[in-house]
């Protein structure tokens, strides 16, 4: 209401001076703040606005005019007039149909219509666009739709993003009370990294732009579209974990290292080396697929006890469980989740950075750099990950479980060292 007044009063104002400009867009603007109010006169002042711009083929100030209208509709539920808008819109601006805030009204329309799938799939479209720009319009959509008739985990998703942007947007810390949804996508982990580096160091893990765009040219503007936040883009895997802003850091290319809260674990947090094996164990066995591991299985791998004492290790196995899982206490998400028949790490979390997924994945960049003769890039991304590699894999354990893999690390390094040397 009190908007409606302030621009009611500024428009009486400008409409009777020589100076006209500004009419139409206080008349556009006017239009959506009475539309819940008085319709009639809201499309009075809208046609109104919409002729000047019509008239004088201001297609930039008729696109916003259909935008900011269009969505009006939406939260209005008036899907008789929002058809029309669009409409207008693909007949008054060339190639408005491919434009972001065409499709953005677009997808709400087909919710609203009842096509769920068809509106969804064309957020996901909308998202692989995503730039950093418009973030306030991003809020705004995943709020509406976090409040249809859709999956609940999709709800908590987009309730979750919602939450997120405007922590981006407002400076403001991630509270704890926040919902976090089941799984989390690359654009979660994204815009998490986002949030938290706004709120504390300004440091941005690169690594999380590069798993949301493919195309290296669109990490670079991306990067470019931080600067304007004052956020500098550095790989994790090549600076401290302080600086990584992860509560769990696994190092296992060497000598195992395991940081929690940037605190690096010691033989007392251990109090038994069985006990950093078994973590060991788990994901190794895990972090490709990221499943389950069988507790049998592993009671059999780590101790391959006879039958008569096939329960004391079965005891063991449980007690250092419970050891790992006190030392993962400190993070507020549970890590080691407890499940009856088997153990899965918590993948899902993203609370943690794994050197192994790192090294594996800039090898594998940098082959598809090659390929594009993005030599540069190429570059940088294998010698980030050849500085991971401190030694062997869980060098200083050994087990059947570990040959496989560490002779995988060992082939990759040895790909990176000829590629490297090739460049």
């Amino acid at each position: 209401q009190k908007a409606k007044s302030i621009l009611e009063n500024l428009y009486s104002e400008v409409k009777d001076k020589i100076d006209l400009s500004m009419v139409p867009y206080i008349q556009a603007t006017l239009a959506n703040v009475i539309f819940p109010h008085d319709e009639e006169k809201a499309w009075k002042y809208w046609n109104m606005g919409h002729e000047y711009f019509t008239v004088n083929r201001l297609n930039s100030s008729l696109a916003v005019e259909y935008f900011n209208m269009g969505w009006t509709l939406v939260t209005n539920k008036k899907l008789d007039k929002l058809d029309s808008i669009l409409g207008l819109w693909q007949k008054h601006i060339g190639n408005g149909e491919n434009t972001f805030h065409y499709q953005y009204v677009k997808a709400a329309s087909e919710i609203l219509n009842g096509k769920l799938s068809s509106g969804l799939t064309r957020i996901r479209l909308l998202e692989t666009y995503f730039d950093g720009s418009s973030m306030w319009e991003w809020k705004k959509l995943y709020e509406w739709v976090s409040r249809q008739k859709i999956k609940p985990s999709s709800k908590k998703t987009y309730a979750y993003r919602s939450k997120v942007i405007e922590f981006i947007c407002l400076n403001e810390k991630i509270t704890h009370s926040l919902k976090i949804p089941g799984k989390f996508t690359s654009l979660d982990l994204l815009l998490e990294g986002w949030s938290k580096a706004i709120t504390t160091n300004r440091l941005l893990d690169s690594n999380l732009i590069e798993d949301y765009f493919n195309d290296y040219e669109r990490q670079e503007e991306f990067k470019n579209t931080l600067q304007i936040w004052d956020i500098t883009c550095s790989d994790f895997s090549i600076i401290s974990s302080y600086a990584s802003g992860k509560p769990v850091v696994i190092n296992l290319l060497g000598s195992p290292e395991i940081y929690i809260n940037n605190r690096k674990l010691t033989s007392r947090d251990w109090k038994s080396r069985k006990a950093l094996e078994i973590l060991i164990y788990i994901l190794i066995k895990s972090w490709r697929h990221k499943k389950a591991v069988d507790k049998h299985e592993l009671l059999l791998d780590l101790w391959a006890p006879t039958s008569d004492r096939m329960e004391s290790a079965r005891m063991v196995r449980n007690n250092m469980m419970t050891r790992l899982r006190k030392i993962f206490v400190e993070c507020k998400v549970d890590m080691l989740p407890k499940r009856p028949d088997d153990i899965l790490f918590n993948w899902e979390s993203g609370n943690y950075y794994l050197d192994i997924e790192n090294f594996s994945k800039s090898i594998k960049d940098a082959k598809a750099l090659l390929k594009k003769n993005q030599k540069e890039a190429a570059r940088l991304k294998l010698e980030s990950a050849l500085s991971l590699v401190r030694g062997d894999l869980a060098e200083g354990f050994e087990g059947f479980y570990l040959e496989s893999d560490r002779a995988y690390f060992s082939s990759l390094k040895h790909d990176a060292d000829e590629m490297l040397g090739s460049i």
